[in-house]
């Protein structure tokens, strides 16, 4: 737990691809809770039941239930398989989900030109730490003149994750280095571009995998930009 990918492809994907069919009608019975962890991503929790909570490591309760669903279901990195689920949800059906726990409003991104008088939006993800941008302000002022509207934001651990999602719905591009900031993908408007620089170290098959492939199953379109010698 903590990392942002982790988050979501290991717990959170997996938790509505399990859950999602009860509509709210199930409770959740956890080993080695973690209350941060809840309660940072408790718009969604909270969406997925109506019922208390129950930390197994504390409670020494019998608890009686009509059927019970030991471990989640899992069935790719940050996708949902339609196949695989009782209702046939789909990866764009879980990124609509995370929309309505958030109360996002643009459910569509616009286009070049599409609207006039108003830019499209592109959201540059800066990371600090590793593979990090050493051009941010040039490769601002190239977004500036082909008419983007530019946001830089870092998407931290400690990121309050209501105001980073409705800072991601707001734009219609998302341009980020290789790692866990482009799992906020899911936030992007439908028909929005997801834009990845891969750096080197032949990681263009993982890089596609992990947030080429998702994006396109969420009805985003995806380009992917490979840093060479």
């Amino acid at each position: 737990m903590g990392n942002y990918f982790h988050d979501f492809a290991d717990l959170i994907v997996p938790l509505f691809a399990t859950a999602r069919q009860f509509h709210g009608e199930v409770q959740f019975l956890i080993a080695d809770y973690k209350i941060w962890w809840l309660f940072k991503y408790r718009h969604i929790v909270e969406k997925l039941t109506r019922y208390e909570i129950i930390d197994l490591d504390k409670n020494d309760r019998v608890l009686c239930y009509p059927l019970v669903f030991v471990g989640l279901h899992s069935h790719d990195d940050l996708k949902v398989d339609p196949a695989r689920t009782p209702n046939g949800y789909s990866t764009a059906d879980y990124t609509e989900f995370i929309r309505m726990a958030y109360s996002l409003v643009r459910e569509s991104g616009i286009r070049m030109g599409e609207q006039a008088g108003k830019k499209p939006r592109l959201l540059l993800i800066a990371r600090k730490g590793t593979r990090k941008f050493t051009n941010v302000k040039e490769i601002v002022r190239m977004a500036e003149e082909l008419s983007y509207e530019v946001v830089v934001a870092d998407a931290k651990f400690e990121a309050n994750v209501s105001e980073y999602a409705a800072t991601v719905n707001s734009c219609d591009v998302m341009l980020g280095v290789h790692g866990s900031g482009l799992t906020n993908f899911f936030f992007l408007p439908t028909n929005a571009v997801v834009i990845q620089v891969v750096p080197l170290g032949n990681l263009e098959g993982m890089a596609k995998h992990d947030y080429g492939d998702p994006p396109m199953a969420a009805k985003l379109h995806y380009l992917q930009y490979t840093i060479s010698q």
